[in-house]
Parts: C-alpha cells; sequence; structure tokens
C-alpha cells in the first residue's frame, strides 16, 4: 500500500529529478571544458624490424612488438625530453626546469598507445597553443625516427616510420563530449531520485 502512495509522488517529482540530471551533465560539461587542452596532435608510427639471417616471421613481429614497448615507455623518460629539445623545435623553458617536474608536466601532455601484437603506435600531445603541440609532436617523430638508437641499441637494424600525422584536432573530441554529457545525465538522475 506504501508503494502505491510512493509512485504518484515520483511522479509529481519527474521534472525536478530531470532537472538535477541535466544541471549535472551542464556542471560536467562546463568542467571538462575547464579543464581539458583545447588541442590534440596524434602520429602514428610503425616500427620495421628488418630481417637479418634466417628470422622467422613470427620472431620479427615479436621483435618489433618487444620494441614498441620499449619505445612507448622511453617516451616518457627524462633522456627522451632532452632528445626532443636538441631537435631544436621547441625551446627548453617549454618545461619546467626542475627535473620531477619536469618529467610530471611531460606526462600530462603525452599519451602513447600501442596496437595489440604490432609495431605500430601512436603518440598523443595535448596542449592549448596549437602550434606549440605541432612542434612538440614534430620533435617527438625526429628523436624516434632519427635517433631511436640512443633507447633501443645500435645493432637492432630496426627502422621508425612514420604512418600518419601530425594530425591536429580539437579536444576533447565528441566522443568524450558526449561520454561526459551522458553519464553527467545518469548521476543527475541518480542524485535528484535520492534527494526526492
Amino acid at each position: 500500500v506504501k508503494n502505491l502512495k510512493i509512485m504518484p509522488y515520483f511522479r509529481q517529482k519527474i521534472g525536478m529529478i530531470i532537472l538535477v540530471g541535466v544541471l549535472v551533465a551542464a556542471l560536467s560539461f562546463v568542467i571538462l571544458v575547464i579543464k581539458e587542452k583545447k588541442y590534440k596532435v596524434t602520429t602514428d608510427f610503425l616500427i620495421v624490424r628488418n630481417q637479418t639471417g634466417n628470422q622467422d616471421y613470427y620472431s620479427l613481429t615479436k621483435s618489433a612488438e618487444y620494441l614498441g614497448k620499449v619505445l612507448s615507455e622511453s617516451i616518457y623518460s627524462e633522456l627522451f625530453i632532452g632528445e626532443v629539445i636538441k631537435t631544436g623545435k621547441v625551446g627548453e623553458e617549454f618545461l619546467s626546469f626542475d627535473k620531477g617536474a619536469r618529467v610530471r608536466d611531460w606526462n600530462k601532455i603525452i599519451s602513447v598507445k600501442r596496437g595489440p601484437e604490432l609495431g605500430i603506435f601512436s603518440v598523443e600531445v595535448i596542449g592549448d597553443n596549437q602550434k606549440e603541440a605541432v612542434r612538440i609532436s614534430q620533435a617527438i617523430a625526429d628523436v624516434l625516427v632519427n635517433s631511436n638508437k640512443i633507447f633501443l641499441g645500435e645493432n637492432q637494424n630496426v627502422e621508425i616510420k612514420v604512418l600518419t600525422g601530425p594530425i591536429t584536432e580539437n579536444n576533447p573530441g565528441l566522443e568524450t563530449i558526449a561520454l561526459v554529457l551522458a553519464g553527467g545525465m545518469i548521476l543527475g538522475v541518480l542524485f535528484g531520485f535520492i534527494w526526492v
């Protein structure tokens, strides 16, 4: 009997519950826009392992996968940051001069994504200044293509090739915005439901 009396009450308050959902979704969107940087620059790379002797395809593929992991982790290192600065495409002042803060700041603007079991990986650079983000991406490509032996060793017989990029997009993307709005709406409706 109590459930029958509660349901009409919720029907009366459904507008309030939806309003709370819309407000939380709008607040989530505002926080996303303020927090996220404006531009994302993506470059895709391919690791080509040149065949030496009688290596089979499987061992070449596994080797390229391993080298991709090594490079992906090396990109986050202080040594890699130093090599990026040495290219002359970016100034030393774009990051903090304190070593710990420099690595932390670098890790906030760089993201590496690897394809499963392939020698292909993507490097994303995010920033508020489009030209600077593109220059950083170009410097990373320069280091990976021309100075990869620093990270992989001299006798690896490996080439790194740029597949695509740098490609500049607005950040956050439409998918991220849609997810944040949907999540905010669902969360807001739950809050509204609990409050009512």
